[in-house]
């Protein structure tokens, strides 16, 4: 895990050396093994670093810990376990969708005070949690309905019938926006009505609008656009579009989602963490990102995943990048030697091997087809 800075996030920090994002050499491109349960280890230690208002003079550092499931449970990972996990505004508690053995999964809640996850009944098939403003209620994604539940327990409410989503928002005034990943605008629904409607609309050359998320101001909101699936994307940018329309308003070029908190937005670039300061009213930059930690999970390819979380009252959550995917396939003999490799394509995902260990069928973001390879 990595280390935090010593400061606030409302001003600049003093006593560690911050380099922008094009000060950050690029990582090489990761050889790894097939290391599976170090995968699964990397993805269920986070890092918590609280950055409330302190003295520059206070150290401020990281925490490790497991969110607690119960034997026979795995945190539910699709292209990237962060999809699945939701740190709620007040900092308080994590919502996470885990897979028991029989392939179902559920909605999970954590309090930070506690050691133990509890799951949430009457969730089955749950994903993709995301909080209410009051962080009372989790919002999520089951039997192709959009759903919500109080955090305490209770009956599921559906709130729109949507055959699938990638991710969602709540805002303070009941509208709930979510995306629906590939070739698709970000929609509005009232977390009361079933209704829903566009409430952006895809730019020339865009191919995808995803990671929405409202600003502090709950009027406004951002979300990451590409024009690619692929790394490399020149034309992918964080714009910010107010609910009441209007033409969208480029903020940051990146290829990996972004998380906005009070006078920041946060972005992961070359697998190192950053904020940016921003005067959210006038939805501007002011002067220069600065990092905040390294070795931090994402992937520029396809949807544009990162994996850290923030709430908005100074809680970071982040998976590191060893094993969090993969972009080179190395297998390996007995005696450890490399017998045989696949070519470095972007990101190599949801891979299984044929039962006589002949062939390995797997997904690459190359042009997101599933490729067969066999050795």
């Amino acid at each position: 895990m990595g280390a935090w800075l010593s400061g606030t996030m409302g001003e600049m920090p003093t006593g560690h050396e911050f380099k922008s994002p094009a000060a950050v050499a690029p990582r090489s491109r990761r050889t790894s093994a097939l290391a599976i349960l170090a995968v699964l280890v990397i993805l269920i230690l986070v890092s918590i670093v609280w950055f409330q208002r302190r003295s520059r003079s206070q150290s401020i550092n990281p925490v490790r810990l497991s969110l607690g499931m119960p034997s026979g449970l795995t945190l539910h990972r699709n292209w990237h376990p962060f999809e699945h996990i939701a740190l709620s505004p007040n900092g308080q508690m994590l919502a996470f969708a885990a897979t028991d053995a029989s392939g179902q999964s559920s909605l999970w809640i954590r309090s930070l005070s506690s050691s133990e996850a509890k799951r949430i009944e009457h969730t089955e098939g749950a994903l993709l949690p995301f909080w209410s403003p009051d962080s009372q209620f989790v919002g999520f994604w089951a039997e192709s309905k959009l759903k919500k539940i109080r955090a305490s327990g209770g009956v599921p409410e559906v709130i729109y019938a949507a055959p699938a989503i990638e991710q969602g928002a709540w805002g303070a005034d009941g509208t709930i926006l979510f995306a629906e990943a590939v070739n698709s605008p970000i929609f509005r629904v009232s977390s009361t009505t079933g209704s829903a409607a566009p409430v952006t609309s895809l730019l020339p050359g865009e191919v995808s609008q995803m990671w929405v998320q409202f600003l502090p101001d709950g009027k406004h909101f951002i979300y990451l656009a590409r024009t690619t699936l692929t790394s490399g994307d020149p034309g992918a940018k964080i714009y910010a579009q107010s609910l009441d329309g209007g033409p969208p308003i480029p903020l940051l070029a990146t290829q990996s989602r972004a998380v906005a908190v009070p006078d920041y937005l946060l972005f992961a670039q070359e697998q190192s963490l950053f904020a940016q300061r921003m005067d959210w009213k006038a939805l501007r930059k002011i002067g220069e990102p600065f990092l905040l930690a390294r070795n931090v999970a994402a992937s520029p390819a396809y949807l544009g995943t990162s994996e850290f979380t923030a709430s908005q009252n100074g809680v970071l959550i982040y998976g590191t990048a060893a094993g969090s995917s993969f972009d080179q396939f190395n297998w390996y003999g007995r005696d450890g030697t490399v017998i045989g490799s696949l070519d470095p394509v972007i990101d190599y995902q949801q891979f299984t091997l044929s039962p006589d260990g002949k062939y390995l069928a797997l997904n690459s973001f190359h042009q997101h087809a599933t490729a067969v390879c066999g050795f």
